[in-house]
């Protein structure tokens, strides 16, 4: 279940329920980790993403989200599928205008 208004979004991955939450302490984590501000990264990201990038930005949004287990996120899963969609979601919960507009 997600809250598209809180930019929030509960995914499993490897087995495991994550509350991801995108937060400006997740997007300026992610930016310090990536160097880049987050527009430009986020627009790079149709281009492809390392998974070192990939999983930093799952880390920030699980804790952002109150995750208990997100430090341990990625670490006994390779479950790429589950964490890009799951990052995707969550970027994209933060404009639920775009959404609206691709209803209509």
């Amino acid at each position: 279940m997600s809250n598209k208004h809180s930019g929030a979004i509960v995914a499993t991955i490897g087995g495991e329920e994550y509350t991801f939450k995108a937060t400006l302490d997740a997007l300026c984590e992610i930016e310090d980790a990536t160097g880049k501000d987050f527009t430009t990264f986020a627009a790079g990201m149709a281009n492809g993403i390392s998974i070192r990038e990939l999983l930093t930005c799952a880390k920030a949004f699980a804790k952002a989200g109150g995750s208990k287990n997100a430090k341990t996120l990625g670490s006994g899963s390779a479950d790429l599928e589950g964490l890009s969609k799951a990052v995707g979601s969550c970027i994209e919960s933060m404009f639920p205008e775009r959404e609206e507009k691709a209803k209509k």
